[in-house]
């Protein structure tokens, strides 16, 4: 998201903001009249459908971002909401931003996001409202059927598609240790393959710039250099063979075609080098790969597919009853562990793709909370604020 007027000029010229499926060019909205607010309340409805943001102050030259002109500022906030609340049906929440134009008080670009909403599609004047390529349309009786379905379909077979993912994602005979299983996936599907969007990009060249720090263990999302063909999507992997110490050398990435993210990475580790040292729940390494997977989808969703809505996002630990977490044979300090009770971990937050990337440990807490909290060292990683923090908090 744009924080100055500099970004937005920038950004404007590099295309990033020209209309598309989730963007929507206004260089000023007409004055308040029945006419132009029924307007704008079918561009914000229309983007609900799919999650998008409705830009004020940039001329729209053909489809293209123009000149990065603002807009009068005066009342507008305010006009907004009215119309997102009270023009459309359901209410629609909306998020909106004011980028102040330098040098020229009451003028500024309004970004006014819209995620993808559970209560989608939206109705303004008895009809319902989506978007194509070509901007904003009449949905179908058949289409808002379709779109009802889908989403009814997405949210009731996530668990499922969480719990399989041990046999979608792992090579066979992997080994018997306990790992992490991260699904992102959005609230609404990519309109375009994403495999197709990144043009030939590696999981590696799209995940090294999402990250914005410095992993501590190994292996993690800077190790999936080797391509893996898979059916769903573009897919990286530490290693192409199995891992010949029972996966703790396997992480593995899947950028699937409808924008869903899935990881695969350890979560056990042997806590030493001798045939009887102990398993242990590597936790550190579990929070940087929670974190790592949130931002990597957030810069998926800002940088390459455009995508602003809602998500949900799963995490599934397997074979864990039984075990400590590494801390506890640190020897450090006189905090009391206990063994972990359950054979799995397995929790499902909502999130948006502002949050991903805004507020990546918020997400990651939510995530993690219960896991840390039944080893006992819930206190000693969360919150954070820095992924920096986590091998830190390690020792």
């Amino acid at each position: 998201m744009a924080e100055t007027w500099g970004d937005v000029v920038t950004a404007a010229a590099a295309g990033v903001l020209d209309e598309t499926h989730w963007v929507e060019l206004k260089e000023a909205v007409p004055p308040s009249s029945k006419p132009a607010n029924l307007e704008l309340a079918r561009d914000l409805a229309s983007l609900s459908a799919d999650g998008g943001v409705l830009i004020v102050g940039i001329a729209d030259a053909k489809r293209a971002a123009g000149d990065v002109v603002g807009t009068e500022l005066a009342g507008l906030e305010t006009r907004i909401a009215q119309v997102a609340s009270g023009r459309i049906s359901p209410p629609l929440p909306v998020t909106i931003d004011v980028i102040a134009k330098p040098d020229e008080p009451g003028v500024g670009v309004v970004l006014v996001t819209a995620p993808a909403s559970e209560g989608a599609p939206h109705m303004v004047d008895g009809n319902y409202w989506g978007r194509d390529a070509h901007g904003k349309r009449v949905l179908s009786d058949d289409e808002v059927r379709r779109l009802l379905t889908d989403r009814q379909t997405r949210a009731a077979g996530f668990a499922e598609r969480l719990r399989a993912a041990p046999a979608r994602l792992d090579p066979p005979d992997l080994g018997e240790r306990g790992r992490l299983y991260l699904q992102l996936e959005p609230a609404a599907a990519a309109p375009e393959p994403v495999s197709q969007l990144l043009d030939g990009r590696s999981v590696l060249e799209v995940v090294t710039p999402a990250l914005r720090f410095r992993t501590t263990w190994h292996p993690s999302f800077d190790s999936t250099g080797f391509g893996v063909p898979h059916p769903d999507g573009l897919a990286g992997a530490s290693t192409v063979t199995d891992s010949e110490d029972e996966g703790e050398d396997y992480f593995f990435v899947l950028l699937a075609d409808d924008g869903a993210v899935h990881v695969s990475a350890p979560a056990v580790r042997r806590y030493g080098r001798t045939p009887d040292a102990p398993d242990v729940v590597s936790t550190g390494q579990l929070l940087e790969t929670m974190h790592g997977a949130v931002a990597v989808a957030g810069h998926l969703a800002t940088e390459h597919t455009g995508y602003q809505g809602g998500w949900r996002v799963g995490v599934l630990v397997t074979k864990l009853r039984g075990l400590l977490p590494s801390q506890s044979l640190n020897q450090l300090g006189f905090q009391r562990f206990l063994p972990y009770r359950s054979e799995e971990y397995v929790t499902t937050v909502q999130t948006t793709t502002r949050e991903m990337t805004e507020a990546t440990p918020a997400v990651v807490e939510r995530l993690a909370k219960g896991l840390l909290r039944g080893l006992g060292v819930d206190r000693r990683f969360l919150p954070y604020d820095d992924p920096s923090e986590i091998n830190l908090r390690s020792q």
